[in-house]
């Protein structure tokens, strides 16, 4: 992945609720609507509408990258539930921000999170 538009790749996020899943949601987005993929919404989902987002994800590719939040690898515990494996992973805890339970972030956080997305997409 070189650069923006590499829309053909999807980007998923971990599903949890703590501070960095929140976090990461967010900034990926973000990276998503820049241009660098399509974002693959994995949270808040009920159980009969995940298999229609794995379906519908991979028209569009079947490579994947996985922003997680911290080390419990819950995007990847979900990935691995269909059968898919991510074949990049970001941990948004790895940029020094550490898990909690505020979510409130205020656009320099999640700015620096996005950056740091798109170096490591490159």
């Amino acid at each position: 992945m070189n650069s923006k538009k590499e829309d053909h790749v999807n980007i998923a996020t971990c599903p949890g609720i703590c501070n960095l899943a929140q976090l990461t949601q967010k900034s990926a987005r973000t990276v998503a609507e820049q241009g660098y993929g399509n974002f693959v919404k994995l949270y808040g989902l009920c159980a009969s509408e995940v298999k229609q987002v794995f379906s519908d994800a991979l028209e569009n590719s079947d490579e994947w990258v996985l922003i997680q939040g911290c080390e419990n690898e819950c995007g990847k515990k979900l990935l691995a539930k269909e059968n898919l494996t991510a074949n990049k992973t970001f941990i948004v805890a790895d940029t020094g921000i550490e898990r909690g339970m505020h979510v409130v972030y205020n656009d320099e956080i999640v700015e620096q999170v996005v950056d740091a997305i798109k170096r490591f997409l490159g």
